[in-house]
């Protein structure tokens, strides 16, 4: 795409109305956060105690995002500039890049939830209730296909013992696997899977609504591991910090203890449930193959004409 292209389509999508829609109501939201968490024992003083504050505090973020909302469904949703018209495929890369967010998406969350397990398994325990096979004299064994005592899924700190992830006092961090990740797997698997459903639609409006987001993530947990930093409303562990990191997968990428083919070996190995990942990168197929194609605009003649033109300046050819 060349240089005057790509300048001609940020003016059409900034000068967008749909466009100021799309920012507006996600911006309200992360400013109505940032001033109301960061204030918060003044605005407890003024308002008379932490249920007021609260009252307050839930009252500002409806209304945020029923601002957003409404933006999205009368002003956001289908809107010009297009990508595509209808019966028009989406190109590949955002399809691609749909995908690759999708699965990181729900591969974060799917490492928060309990780790998935093939009901059936063979082993020698003579204490659990089995179909034996006299001859090998292994046994079936049925479990639940979740585990839910598997350690990876929670973070935690102990204070009695060494290991290679402790601290020059003794403490010793045993992290999740969400939170080798980053330490708002939440916030980024929310923001991730909202990028890639939007890469997946024509309207360019559309998708810069669905990246806000990942916005919210990356300013919501920075301005929330600094809060915890001071004691305000949590606390964030030196410990824990120095082997975490904001960003999705940052801290396994630089820590100085080891090199970076060696973490991402022993978190692939020790850390990730493979089953749980493959659940979620089949999931976002899925979605890929269902959701990544044009919509029926019922536009006129011209304004599709207009769309198909932006595509080709958009897409090298």
């Amino acid at each position: 795409m060349s240089g005057g292209a790509a300048s001609s389509m940020l003016q059409t999508l900034l000068s967008s109305p749909a466009s100021k829609w799309a920012v507006g109501g996600w911006s309200l939201f992360i400013a109505e956060n940032l001033i109301l968490s960061e204030n918060r024992s003044k605005i407890m003083e003024m308002v008379g105690g932490d249920d007021n504050y609260h009252y307050l505090y839930g009252t500002l973020s409806s209304v945020a995002m029923a601002s957003t909302g409404y933006g999205y469904f009368y002003h956001v949703r289908n809107a010009q500039p297009l990508l595509c018209s209808s019966a028009k495929c989406m190109p590949m890369p955002f399809k691609v890049g749909g995908l690759i967010c999708l699965s990181m998406g729900f591969g974060i969350a799917s490492q928060t939830a309990p780790k998935a397990q093939i009901p059936i398994t063979m082993n020698n325990n003579n204490n659990t209730l089995t179909t034996t096979n006299t001859d090998s004299g292994n046994k079936w064994k049925v479990r639940c296909p979740f585990d839910f005592t598997d350690s990876r899924s929670a973070t935690h700190i102990d204070n009695n013992n060494d290991g290679s992830n402790s601290n020059s006092g003794g403490e010793m961090v045993k992290l999740s696997t969400a939170d080798r990740i980053s330490r708002h797997p939440g916030l980024f698997s929310f923001g991730l899977v909202s990028l890639g459903y939007g890469l997946l639609l024509p309207s360019l409006p559309t998708q810069l609504f669905f990246s806000m987001p990942l916005l919210v993530a990356v300013v919501g947990g920075a301005h929330t591991d600094s809060r915890h930093r001071r004691g305000m409303g949590g606390q964030l562990s030196p410990a824990i910090e120095q082997q975490t990191s904001l960003l999705p997968f940052y801290a396994l990428l630089t820590n100085d203890d080891n090199n970076v083919i060696r973490n991402l070996q022993e978190f692939w190995t020790h850390d990730v449930k493979g089953i749980n990942l493959a659940l979620s990168i089949g999931l976002a197929s899925l979605i890929v193959l269902r959701k990544g194609r044009g919509i029926n605009t019922h536009i006129h003649h011209t304004t599709t004409t207009s769309s198909s033109s932006l595509r080709k300046s958009l897409i090298p050819q």
